[in-house]
């Protein structure tokens, strides 16, 4: 399982944190990730560190990405709250820093990837007041005229996840030719 979190930065915002998986079709081919869990929250991130720890417990997060634009040392208080409850599954934390983008042209540029790369629970199964319901709402219902203040927190995270996951993931990868081939 992966993870992505676009973290609290203003009061108002929402800390968004998606959980990912996927399995394996052949020996060359993985499904489509698929969006199992959520922490969605109006709330700053460092209250949060314990949740999100038994969250890639409960998983078993192998590779957690995150938007540094916070000013908490993420990365050591994260395995701080990992080592308290026990977790030692060899997680790779990514941080990564989107100054350059909006939120608007962030979410746009990998629109076709948020499409074509990820299945999405079905907001049937969800209560509207339930985490994943909050969730799933701001995201389909986000569009590019947002007026300012708008929240697009769970869209900017889906956004980095398929930029950093799913795209680069196929840029650096490569098939290896069976034994058979001949040049």
């Amino acid at each position: 399982s992966y993870a992505f979190i676009d973290p609290t930065r203003k009061g108002r915002d929402y800390f968004a944190m998606g959980v990912f998986k996927r399995h394996k079709i052949s020996n060359q081919s993985w499904s489509k990730w698929y969006l199992v869990d959520v922490i969605f929250e109006q709330k700053p991130t460092k209250e949060l560190m314990y949740d999100i720890a038994l969250k890639i417990q409960k998983h078993n997060i192998v590779r957690l990405g995150y938007e540094n634009n916070i000013d908490i040392s993420f990365d050591d208080l994260l395995k701080y709250k990992l080592k308290e409850i026990g977790c030692q599954n060899g997680i790779v934390i990514d941080s990564f820093f989107s100054y350059r983008e909006s939120k608007e042209t962030k979410i746009s540029n990998a629109s076709f990837g948020m499409k074509r790369e990820i299945v999405y629970p079905s907001l049937k199964n969800y209560s509207m007041n339930s985490e994943m319901g909050k969730a799933m709402n701001q995201f389909v219902n986000w569009c590019l005229n947002q007026k300012a203040g708008d929240h697009d927190d769970f869209p900017d995270m889906i956004s980095m996840f398929v930029k950093y996951y799913c795209e680069e993931e196929k840029q650096n990868s490569m098939i290896i030719l069976g034994k058979d081939y001949r040049i």
